[in-house]
């Protein structure tokens, strides 16, 4: 009976420790939903805000605080509807100004975010919707034509890449221009049959940003560029161009 017991007891303190792991301790905290509203406040709490995205696209999460708390008590992270967690802890770098990240999002999806504040933390919630056509795969690289820019999602927890091609008709300079929206990084790879395979990043930043790559006089062809997470907790929204 005893042994029954203690194999019992071993079993109870297992689930315990993988439900802690699975839902932090503060799983009970404070909860909203960014469906019904758009500006939440955070003081010297958890919270935890519920969200289905609408469409394809990105959240804008912009934080302003008071006071004299420390970055690393002003965060900000994504999880999934099993709060399994999609981003890493992002802080707000700022004292007194605005500070704001970026997540990708799916249709129909059901994400939490929670916010941590020590002091005082005014946030503001924004979903961006974004039509893509990509191919989700080199094969099925979808044509991007010149002077023309297209913009795509990388969703939190996608695993996959986007892929656009480009055709070359004459000797050119390739003029790549890219920007973007994440938390983490994107990671963006130029490549072809007369072009050395370069690769880029899109950091945390704004779509305001602009990135440029250019390649000198390339030969006639087809070219490809790929767009990926380049950190397995990153996601966000990008744009393209070549000239």
């Amino acid at each position: 009976m005893k042994l029954y017991k203690i194999v019992l007891r071993g079993i109870f303190i297992c689930l315990a420790l993988v439900w802690m792991e699975i839902c932090p301790a503060d799983v009970f905290a404070a909860e909203g939903s960014f469906n019904q509203t758009a500006a939440v406040t955070v003081t010297d709490t958890d919270m935890w805000m519920k969200y289905k995205a609408p469409d394809n696209g990105y959240i804008t999460i912009s934080a302003q605080a008071s006071g004299q708390a420390s970055f690393s008590s002003r965060t900000v992270r994504l999880y999934n509807a099993k709060r399994q967690a999609l981003s890493k802890n992002d802080s707000f770098y700022m004292t007194d100004g605005m500070s704001d990240v970026s997540y990708g999002v799916k249709k129909n999806a059901v994400y939490f975010i929670r916010l941590k504040a020590e002091g005082t933390l005014s946030v503001r919630f924004r979903f961006q919707k974004v039509k893509e056509n990509s191919g989700g795969k080199k094969a099925k690289a979808k044509n991007l034509a010149k002077k023309k820019r297209v913009k795509g999602v990388v969703a939190a927890g996608e695993k996959t890449a986007d892929w656009y091609k480009i055709k070359v008709k004459k000797k050119q300079t390739l003029h790549f221009y890219y920007s973007g929206k994440t938390n983490g990084k994107l990671a963006v790879t130029f490549s072809g049959t007369y072009l050395k395979t370069a690769k880029r990043f899109i950091l945390h930043g704004t779509e305001t940003v602009q990135h440029t790559y250019s390649a000198e006089r390339v030969q006639p062809g087809t070219y490809y560029v790929k767009v990926e997470r380049a950190e397995n907790m990153s996601s966000g929204y990008y744009t393209l161009k070549w000239q």
